[in-house]
């Protein structure tokens, strides 16, 4: 009976690991990739890029030179003249608004089923471009501006596991009482307490380990397929990074609980195998 209890112990606390490693990243992708507030929290500041802001105006630019809008004999006049002013629109409300509709839609794009191209209404960056070349013009042309003016900015591959992901992520926050219920059953169930002390430590320190490998090897764990892929690179490195940066610190202080839980236990176990003294 006693063999029995012990190994029930050793699997509920092998499981309070494998459970607790699942908090820290699971709350976080829920948080900032499953929800959308949480997304665009971390996405809309990346706009202040300068790739990214470069990724948005010469698709604008490309899109004005290329329609029928501007006459093909100014055509070269006005092109340096349009590049140096996409510059100063990166500075203005309508540039901000129009990123922000394209983080939603990658948003979107991440849990659709199949590719999902990322159009991108230009408008707002067709107006703000074409005033100034009509100043350039001669004899006061005005030029049309072109009717419901897009752009691919990129394509988000399907991606299966974040959809999968999604149903079960919302469950993540109960990860880490969970653990703890576990590791409390081992400690009851166990024949040698002290023992079983000492293994929901290293338990617990493993889950914090797994943490720290985590956020230093999440870009290895993200498919080259997205972590490359034109538009969509930039903004999945950034997410890299905000993940490493909070769930480092997290986990740091996990393992930490878990070595000081090891040293308490390692001390009672060292206490009741001492010799009684003779008298």
């Amino acid at each position: 009976m006693s063999a029995l209890r012990q190994t029930a112990s050793v699997l509920l606390l092998v499981l309070a690991a494998v459970v607790g490693a699942s908090w820290l990243p699971g709350t976080w992708l829920q948080q900032h990739v499953v929800e959308r507030a949480g997304f665009l929290e971390i996405a809309e500041p990346m706009g202040e890029d300068a790739s990214t802001q470069h990724a948005l105006t010469d698709a604008a630019v490309d899109e004005l030179l290329s329609s029928d809008v501007i006459p093909s004999s100014v055509r070269g006049t006005v092109a340096p003249y349009a590049k140096e002013q996409a510059a100063s629109f990166t500075t203005t409300s309508a540039y901000q608004a129009m990123w922000d509709d394209s983080m939603d839609s990658v948003h979107e794009g991440l849990f659709a089923s199949g590719d999902s191209p990322i159009e991108v209404d230009l408008s707002p960056a067709v107006d703000s471009l074409m005033d100034p070349i009509e100043e350039k013009l001669p004899f006061g042309i005005t030029l049309p501006r072109p009717d419901h003016p897009t752009v691919t900015l990129t394509t988000i591959p399907d991606l299966p596991a974040l959809r999968a992901a999604a149903q079960v992520l919302p469950y993540a926050s109960w990860a880490l009482p969970v653990m703890i219920v576990l590791m409390v059953l081992a400690l009851l169930v166990a024949d040698r307490r002290r023992a079983a002390l000492l293994g929901a430590g290293i338990a617990t320190l493993v889950a914090g380990a797994i943490g720290l490998l985590l956020a230093a090897g999440i870009g290895v764990l993200v498919p080259a397929s997205v972590d490359g892929a034109g538009l969509l690179g930039p903004i999945v490195q950034g997410f890299e990074a905000r993940f490493s940066a909070d769930i480092a610190p997290r986990a740091t202080v996990m393992t930490g609980v878990g070595a000081g839980i090891i040293v308490v236990g390692a001390v009672l176990l060292a206490v009741v195998r001492r010799p009684a003294r003779r008298r």
